[in-house]
């Protein structure tokens, strides 16, 4: 009635239903109603939909096997007048298999047959995908770490294992048998068995665990387990598992995180702002250092905007611009100075320092610094510059630095503007000594000293330059009138300091002016005109002062002894 192709026809087409999970039209259109399914270890009557679906193995084998349908071979067995026997065999070596545990397996299907009025109908059926030692080793020929399948029970008990599980526990299979009661729980350190038993909710779920487990010896591993949820033949769940030894990773971590804490403990200790800037994405953030320092909470900020976020003193925008310029441009260490404000407008000097990190290409990719707080460290370091720069008595400039200031003045001073050199001398200074006493003499260079300050501006040069002989450059003054009245307060400041004091000397003092209008004008030239107008005013009666005027005689002028003598030799 039939013949053998309609017969393998017919059974492609139930194989096709079965493994694509059509089990519907399966059960209604070839499963006889005295239909058997045998599976490796036992026989179940298929007395409905509900039971083929119960107990035809499910998503790992057949969808898998649904995408190979090509590679399935049938031939007839046995076969009589209406019944015939089938073997279907599909051979995953020569049809791979996405589940890497049936590769190397060969998947048999036998079907029996019962021709009847209505067709061909199903009356049994026999699967076998069996478990090898062979299978699960070339599964795991190209994957990194042990391999093994465990049961989904409270032991998790194992059921396979490459030699790659037993390398990495150390122990036999026997010993494993023995020792643990083939447990893999038991193999597994009490702290992190909690988790394993945390089952999945599904097949499509991959569990990734960390945990430790003991190696033969006492050596304590940290691994980390991909598991995933499978279903056998039988229906029951098992796990399919990879351990992968990360304990050379952990040790690494832990001491990073060690490193990490230590370095939390030094800052913690230190005053200083630590900074970070990713050149990548421009950005720069800073410690919370900055807020205790500066009393203002720290922003992250792209550099375009550090000017907005870093309070810099306006005369010290160009060195930090200069500081951002020089990371950029790849200098491996940079180091500069400013001034940056406080919450109160008060500024603090600070010292940035920043070291380059660089890429495999020798990009510059990070720049990592430190902000410190130098405000004590420049305020001492000006008092001693003060001190080294100060004549000890007056608080003004010295000789040597006086001079040296109105040098560098004057040989960078523009022709267009107009620059005063005033001499000022105590006359009969000796007197007053003498008569007084040297107390008195010293109180009186000091009130000359205060009258000095507050006759002229803060932006002029003035020192002492001999026991009773003071020194002004009055720069930038708008016409030689300034000048003249600078000089008449002066006189009339000094006489003022022994008005009404009983004292045998009057104290008063005499003044020589130079004027310099043009460019690079030397102090030893200047300074001998405003010394020559000096030694007019001394010749005039004294408390006084004289301009320097360019037609006075040279033979007068060399019979006076001048500091402008000093300075040249």
């Amino acid at each position: 009635m039939y013949d053998a192709q309609a017969v393998m026809a017919a059974a492609r087409k139930m194989f096709v239903l079965y493994c694509k999970g059509q089990y519907q039209r399966l059960y209604d259109e070839y499963v006889a109603e005295d239909a058997l399914f045998i599976l490796p270890d036992h026989a179940i009557p298929l007395s409905g939909k509900a039971d083929l679906d119960r107990h035809l193995f499910r998503a790992n084998a057949a969808s898998a096997l649904a995408r190979h349908l090509t590679g399935m071979r049938f031939e007839i067995r046995n076969a009589s007048r209406d019944v015939f026997v089938l073997c279907g065999i599909l051979d995953a070596d020569q049809t791979p298999i996405c589940n890497p545990f049936l590769s190397g397996t060969v998947f048999n299907l036998s079907c029996g047959f019962r021709a009847t009025p209505q067709g061909l109908k199903l009356i049994i059926l026999h699967t076998s995908i069996p478990f090898s030692e062979r299978s699960l080793q070339r599964a795991a020929a190209d994957i990194y770490g042990a391999v093994f399948l465990c049961a989904a029970d409270e032991r998790l008990s194992l059921l396979q294992m490459n030699e790659s599980f037993i390398s990495l526990f150390g122990y036999t299979r026997e010993e494993i048998e023995t020792r643990f009661s083939l447990s893999f729980l038991e193999m597994a350190d009490p702290e992190g068995r909690k988790e394993l038993l945390r089952f999945p909710s599904g097949p499509a779920d991959i569990q990734e665990t960390e945990f430790r487990v003991t190696a033969k010896g006492g050596e304590s591993k940290w691994v980390m387990q991909r598991r995933q949820l499978c279903v056998d033949m039988s229906g029951a769940p098992y796990f399919c598992c990879i351990l992968v030894d990360i304990s050379a990773g952990k040790k690494l971590q832990l001491a990073l995180s060690m490193s990490l804490r230590r370095h939390e403990i030094i800052l913690n200790q230190t005053n200083d702002i630590i900074f970070e800037w990713d050149l990548l994405s421009d950005r720069l953030d800073l410690s919370s250092n900055w807020e205790k320092l500066f009393h203002y909470a720290p922003r992250s900020a792209f550099r375009s905007k550090i000017l907005e976020i870093v309070r810099v003193h306006p005369d010290d925008r160009p060195a930090l611009v200069r500081f951002f310029n020089a990371i950029s441009q790849g200098s491996p260490y940079v180091e500069g100075e400013a001034r940056i404000a406080r919450a109160d407008g008060t500024y603090l000097w600070c010292r940035g320092r920043s070291t380059q990190q660089f890429d495999q290409e020798g990009t510059p990719i990070k720049a990592i610094g430190v902000i410190a707080n130098i405000d004590e460290e420049k305020q001492r370091a000006q008092k001693l510059m003060e001190k080294a720069e100060r004549d000890t008595l007056t608080g003004l400039y010295n000789k040597g630095t006086v001079q040296a200031l109105i040098s560098e003045h004057l040989l960078s001073r523009r022709g267009d503007v107009m620059d005063a050199l005033l001499i000022i001398d105590i006359d009969n200074f000796k007197g007053v000594n003498d008569s007084e006493g040297h107390p008195f003499g010293d109180t009186l260079l000091i009130h000359i000293a205060g009258c000095l300050n507050g006759i002229f501006r803060s932006s002029d040069l003035i020192g002492r330059i001999g026991g009773d002989e003071f020194i002004v450059l009055a720069r930038d003054i708008p016409d030689i009138g300034i000048i003249r009245q600078k000089a008449e307060q002066l006189l009339l400041a000094v006489r003022a300091l022994s008005s009404g004091e009983k004292h045998r000397f009057a104290v008063s003092c005499s003044i020589g002016i130079a004027i310099a209008t043009e460019e690079n004008t030397a102090l030893e030239e200047l300074y001998s005109n405003a010394d020559w107008a000096l030694y007019k005013a001394k010749r005039g009666g004294k408390n006084r002062y004289a301009l320097y005027e360019n037609d006075d005689s040279p033979v007068i002028r060399s019979a006076y002894t001048t500091f402008a003598k000093e300075i040249k030799g």
